[in-house]
């Protein structure tokens, strides 16, 4: 008895706290999608290239303490230390 109250306990707590950090990347002059940046959790393996629109998505079931870094070889690199409260709905990449 005690594992099945265990296991719903988990089934239903687990999925209500995850996240997903989550916007799009565009050039700053030109404002199309960047394709294929590295977006990251610093020290960590969470790890989205961003697509053809240049969207990225990265599902985190728990809160992780470190920066978000954004990178492509022909743009600037940008860092947010604070993800889960100011990641833009569209973030613009200025070129090198």
């Amino acid at each position: 008895m005690k594992f099945w109250s265990l296991f719903l306990w988990c089934t239903l707590w687990l999925p209500a706290n995850s996240q997903v950090i989550q916007s799009v990347l565009l050039d700053q002059n030109t404002h199309q999608p960047v394709v294929g940046a590295s977006i990251f959790f610093n020290g960590t393996s969470f790890y989205e290239l961003s697509d053809e629109q240049g969207h990225f998505a990265i599902p985190i079931k728990q809160q992780i303490n470190t920066a978000l870094i954004i990178t492509h070889v022909s743009y600037n690199m940008q860092s947010y230390s604070a993800p889960y409260t100011n990641i833009p709905d569209t973030i613009f990449l200025q070129e090198k």
